[in-house]
């Protein structure tokens, strides 16, 4: 039986193990290539998650306090009203509609100061309402369209009717959460006061 030389027999037996050889992992191979890439993949990851944090946070901020927004809507109502007024109620003409708008405009500018001073007090809000009337787009459109057709008795009645409505809704929505029995009080008086001025616009005419 021939045997191999001696010189091939040692170099055999020096050749490297391929099966022996462990394969490389993700992490293995991130550190093979760069010993600080796992420590910068964890800096990315954290990032990311203080990222969304803090896009939730911002996003998820501070709440509008309860009633505020129903607050602001009865002035904001209340405010139109009496822009309705100012611009349009000379130009009521039969006497019962002129004194039902008359006495509504008397009972919204009793309560209107009141009521701003009330939600400033307790809302503190960045920007302030104003303190003076505002017509409001849509009022102004249906009231201008109402003059031409020789209607405005009859539609700013209407249109008053609507603002003192959600005048009077929105400020019992926000009445249950205000803490100071004063402010409370006021804000009843201003809704019994809108009341009154509902069942007056309703009357038949």
């Amino acid at each position: 039986m021939p045997t191999l030389p001696t010189d091939a027999i040692l170099m055999v037996m020096k050749l490297p193990s391929i099966t022996s050889k462990k394969p490389l992992g993700t992490n293995d191979y991130l550190t093979q290539q760069d010993p600080n890439a796992k420590k910068k993949l964890y800096f990315m990851i954290g990032g990311v998650v203080v990222l969304l944090l803090l896009i939730v946070l911002l996003f998820s901020g501070k709440s509008t306090p309860a009633g505020q927004a129903s607050m602001k809507k009865g002035i904001q109502a209340s405010s139109e009203a009496l822009g309705v007024i100012n611009k349009y109620g000379d130009g009521v003409k039969q006497s019962m509609n002129q004194n039902d708008v008359s006495l509504t405009s008397s009972l919204l500018q009793s309560n209107f100061k009141d009521l701003n001073s009330i939600y400033s007090k307790t809302y503190k809000p960045k920007k302030k309402l104003s303190s003076s009337p505002t017509l409001d787009a849509k009022s102004k459109a249906t009231l201008d369209a109402a003059i031409r057709d020789n209607t405005l008795d009859t539609d700013i009645i209407i249109v008053l009717q609507a603002k003192v409505q959600t005048a009077e809704t929105s400020l019992r929505a926000t009445k249950p959460y205000i803490t100071s029995k004063q402010s409370a009080d006021k804000i009843q008086s201003a809704i019994n006061d809108l009341d009154s001025i509902q069942d007056t616009l309703s009357r038949a005419r």
